[in-house]
């Protein structure tokens, strides 16, 4: 009697504990994926950046964050959300049919993606595995990533310099039983239930142009964008 009263709540104790040091570690993995939005900002601002799919250009040293087709916006999210694909949930009919990767963002699609790889492997191989599931970490709806950046003028020993931050929120799919409905939000009805973690990572960066206007090697400007 004792043993049927207790292991109900072992169980739940157990899977609380399971999803907790889930959440845990993808924290560090969007900490990480803030710091490769942060060091693709620094080294795409500086740069004049030119979408070929939407035609829209951002100047050097400039950058629009509260434009959705900003190409420069594009590389950072894009550069966070390929660093959340190893914790995304894999693709399957139930994340199609809900809403999990809707809206998507136009033209990420699997056939874009597998353009990173030399070659697909058959079967349960980590290429495999990243086409699966960055779909879900490439949707607009489930990373989200916002750009600030701080000026502070030079000196007369000191160069001019700007700090860039950049805040990721990752939707986390919470895969735990019990657990994901005691911790997380649901995505919709009969849908799974998400966490949001939030991460920021602040990284310097110069003021000044990569090359001086006149001076860039030939094909470096502008850089273009085509994987919005």
């Amino acid at each position: 009697m004792e043993f049927v009263m207790l292991t109900p709540l072992l169980l739940i104790v157990l899977m609380l504990t399971f999803q907790i040091a889930l959440i845990v570690q993808a924290k560090f993995v969007v900490n990480y994926a803030a710091f490769c939005a942060a060091r693709s900002a620094i080294v795409v601002i500086p740069t004049a950046v030119e979408s070929s799919v939407t035609g829209k250009l951002d100047a050097e040293n400039q950058i629009n964050t509260n434009d959705p087709d900003s190409p420069k916006m594009h590389i950072i999210r894009r550069a966070a959300a390929l660093a959340c694909a190893g914790i995304s949930p894999p693709l399957s009919s139930d994340i199609e049919r809900n809403s999990f990767i809707n809206p998507a963002p136009p033209g990420i699609t699997a056939l874009r993606v597998v353009t990173l790889f030399p070659s697909i492997v058959p079967g349960p191989s980590m290429p495999a595995q990243f086409l699966l599931r960055s779909p879900y970490a490439l949707a607009a709806s489930n990373t989200t990533v916002a750009v600030q950046a701080e000026k502070h003028s030079g000196s007369a020993d000191q160069a001019s310099y700007q700090l860039i931050t950049t805040k990721v929120i990752y939707r986390y799919y919470l895969t735990v039983p019990i657990a994901n409905w005691l911790f997380g939000t649901s995505f919709g009805f009969l849908s799974g239930y998400y966490i949001p973690i939030h991460e920021q990572y602040t990284l310097p960066s110069e003021t000044d142009s990569i090359f001086p206007p006149g001076q860039q090697p030939p094909g470096a400007n502008p850089l273009t964008e085509a994987y919005e």
